[in-house]
């Protein structure tokens, strides 16, 4: 490498950012945090099956910014991500906004971290679950990203 490549930083690696490492370190609500894999599995399927009759994948952009998700689903959906507990559901590039499924895996996985960041910045962490419920302070974007990033990470078991 030459001294003016050096100098500028041309030809240096730009250094991978783990995001989805980073969003395992965050600090969840305890009434999220208490919840078994098995608690977290059944909301997971209601969360999707939810998603999927409202069908978010047709909401204008303005539609997909009204704050209509609750602070305790949101938990849900970082809990999963961090504990690794995905699922599928049929149809995937047709349930999901196409903001979301046409952009690059790493984009959403810095966008999934963001979201994280906010969450765990703006709620109480002695929160109830049904005080969290009572926040409806997300947006049906973020719980886009979210569900996305959890069913494309889905790999289904062994036989």
């Amino acid at each position: 490498m030459g001294f003016l490549s050096m100098l500028f930083g041309m030809g240096r690696k730009k250094k991978s950012v783990n995001y989805i490492q980073k969003v395992k370190a965050i600090k969840l609500p305890v009434a999220i945090d208490k919840l078994t894999e098995v608690e977290l599995k059944r909301l997971l399927a209601n969360e999707l099956k939810t998603f999927k009759l409202l069908d978010y994948s047709k909401y204008t952009p303005p539609k997909l910014e009204e704050r209509t998700y609750q602070s305790y689903q949101i938990g849900v959906l970082i809990k999963c991500i961090k504990e690794g507990v995905f699922n599928t559901i049929d149809g995937i590039e047709l349930t999901f906004p196409s903001i979301v499924s046409k952009m690059p895996p790493a984009m959403i996985k810095k966008r999934i971290y963001q979201f994280a960041v906010s969450y765990t910045s703006n709620v109480n962490h002695g929160a109830s679950d049904k005080q969290l419920y009572s926040q409806l302070v997300w947006k049906p974007i973020q719980a886009s990203f979210l569900l996305y990033y959890i069913v494309k990470s889905y790999k289904p078991p062994k036989s």
